[in-house]
């Protein structure tokens, strides 16, 4: 359930709407094709009673927000019909109250107005009409729950532990390289601190740069910008004290704006790739001084970078940065795009960054997969197949094609074949069967689902059951996919089912199974998934993670692989070591080899 509701807030808000709703309108509010579905999968017809409790823990703090929709035979929404509730009085009232003006004579127009009302979460309207309806005040929602504002500071004050050594031999070569070269990327596995290594040579460049110091970190999600603002908020109360300044943070996303002048002290702007873009083209002054005061721009989860947007970004930050040196860093665990049988786009990539990759130098007969695990920087992976029963083979077959590729340029499966199957009630009730073994393991699971109805169908079947499990999508309000990520972090909640939204970026250190139940043709997006349970116990994961596959996925791609993946399929046919340039996609690889004794930052 998403959000800060507590129990007795949701028992408060359902007998609240029991006096008031029609016996009907939850099973018409999930509509009929669902409800046969989730009955299908448990196994039982579900009451008014529980449907009722399951809309308000699904909705939580948006379950006033929706306008009217079809809900049965009529335009409705919970809002409007708590509206109709009202007495006149109460209802003229509450409209002059929120509209600051005389109430119409015609009460229905009354009732439309509130219903259609733009509803912003812990506004005092929204408190004002969710206390006039009788409900509890959590269902007002609030503005901000991760205590982040768009502009704060990080004073220098705290400690961290050292980077490890191959980070700090990452790390070095991309202080030298960046020092004569103006792009440069870097791959490494999921869950071997990336970001951290990003982040570090950031505060390198805001504390050479003596004269207005400036870097901006650039991502295409919300969860990545705050991932960023996590590591900069860990490492500058350390590495600052050298500079004995406050850091000065802007959080440059969602339709943020900032007329007031950079000041001269340390900034780093954390920005989403889509928000640069959009204001590039209404020429926002605050960008072009930002690209042109940058000593550096990070390309998170660069990999991305050949979408539309990401090129434009790089071009005008080296543009107006000259005559100052420009430089531009990128970070990922696969330095390629989508077909390894097709490099053309790879190497595209590969020119989008200078060409130059670093990559750890590590030797194990395991190869790095195999190094990074038996030094405990990366989880032991155990891998469990199972063969679901299915009822969609001949729908499969009507469909004209089941493959494209996908706004980012991945091929991937078509989004009716990925509905068909996340449809399917027998494979979701054999899902739900090995979920609800694996709970009873004590396990702390992360889902990968077809889409949004299947994950919100099993989320909803586990409830049945009495298993709470989060959900995010990108459709859930951010703020509530923050809390519910916080919560499984903290393992009040155990199991946490995912569309699209936490495929990158998304750092839960203990999952200790990841269950995959959406097929995928992707390489990339296969690593992802599995990357998110990799996390080892050197850095505060688990000794071992289960991949547990309803899909053919690993048969098509084993084990994860990051560039090592790319390096087999490019490797010049006489070299078995890295360095040359890849034959056929052009990167110049840069082998870092770790750093043996700590080197003071």
């Amino acid at each position: 359930m998403p959000g800060l509701i507590s129990e007795v807030d949701i028992q408060r808000a359902c007998e609240r709407l029991r006096t008031v709703l029609p016996e009907s309108f939850p099973r018409q509010y999930f509509g009929r094709e669902r409800m046969a579905r989730l009955e299908r999968i448990v196994g039982t017809k579900l009451t008014t009673h529980f449907l009722l409790d399951l809309l308000v823990r699904q909705q939580g703090p948006s379950l006033l927000a929706e306008r009217p929709r079809r809900i049965g035979a009529q335009q409705t929404s919970v809002r409007r019909l708590l509206l109709e509730s009202l007495d006149d009085e109460a209802l003229r009232s509450l409209f002059e109250r929120v509209r600051g003006r005389e109430a119409p004579e015609n009460r229905r127009s009354i009732e439309r107005d509130l219903a259609e009302l733009n509803w912003h979460r812990g506004s005092m309207t929204a408190l004002r009409v969710t206390r006039a309806l009788g409900l509890p005040d959590a269902f007002a929602g609030v503005k901000e729950r991760n205590g982040r504002t768009s502009v704060y500071e990080i004073e220098p004050i705290g400690a961290l532990p050292p980077l490890k050594a191959f980070q700090r031999g990452i790390l070095r070569e991309v202080r030298l390289l960046l020092e004569r070269r103006t792009r440069v990327m870097v791959s490494s596995f999921t869950g071997t601190g990336k970001t951290r290594i990003g982040m570090e040579y950031v505060v390198d460049q805001l504390l050479a740069e003596e004269q207005q110091p400036l870097v901006i970190w650039v991502a295409q999600k919300g969860e990545l910008l705050e991932q960023a603002c996590d590591a900069i908020e860990q490492l500058w109360p350390w590495r600052g004290q050298e500079l004995g300044e406050p850091l000065q943070i802007f959080r440059y996303s969602e339709g943020s704006r900032f007329e007031d002048e950079l000041t001269s002290r340390p900034t780093l702007v954390v920005a989403s790739s889509q928000q640069l873009v959009a204001r590039l083209g209404s020429e926002d002054p605050f960008v072009r001084q930002i690209l042109a005061r940058a000593g550096l721009v990070v390309i998170d989860e660069a990999h991305h970078a050949l979408a539309r947007g990401h090129q434009t970004i790089i071009e005008e930050y080296e543009r107006l940065r000259r005559p100052a040196q420009p430089r531009t860093l990128g970070l990922t665990a696969t330095p390629g795009r989508s077909n390894l049988l097709n490099p053309e786009e790879s190497r595209l990539l590969a020119e989008l960054f200078g060409q130059v990759l670093v990559v750890p130098q590590v030797t194990s007969a395991g190869g790095a997969l195999g190094w990074f695990q038996s030094e405990g920087y990366l989880s032991e992976l155990r891998h469990r197949s199972l063969a679901t029963p299915s009822q969609v083979a001949q729908t499969l077959g009507k469909l004209k094609r089941i493959d494209e590729l996908d706004q980012t340029g991945y091929r991937d499966y078509t989004k009716s074949f990925l509905e068909i199957v996340g449809e399917d009630s027998t494979r979701n009730r054999f899902i739900l069967e090995e979920l609800t073994r694996l709970d009873a393991e004590g396990r702390h699971m992360l889902v990968f689902c077809c889409n949004i109805a299947q994950a919100e169908l099993l989320a909803q079947s586990l409830l049945v059951q009495g298993t709470p499990a989060g959900l995010i999508h990108h459709q859930i309000d951010r703020r509530d996919r923050h809390h519910t990520v916080a919560q499984f972090r903290r393992q009040e909640l155990r199991i946490l089912f995912n569309v699209e939204v936490l495929t990158t970026g998304f750092d839960a250190p203990r999952v200790d199974t990841v269950v995959m139940c959406r097929p995928t043709l992707s390489r990339i997006l296969y690593e992802q998934m599995v990357g998110r349970g990799m996390r080892g116990p050197k850095m505060g994961g688990t000794e071992w993670c289960e991949i547990v596959d309803f899909t053919t996925n690993f048969g098509k791609f084993q084990e994860p692989q990051a560039w090592e993946a790319f390096w087999r399929e490019w490797r010049r046919p006489e070299s078995e070591e890295l360095g040359p340039v890849f034959e056929g996609l052009g990167w110049e690889v840069v082998p870092a080899q770790p750093e043996v004794e700590a080197a003071p930052n």
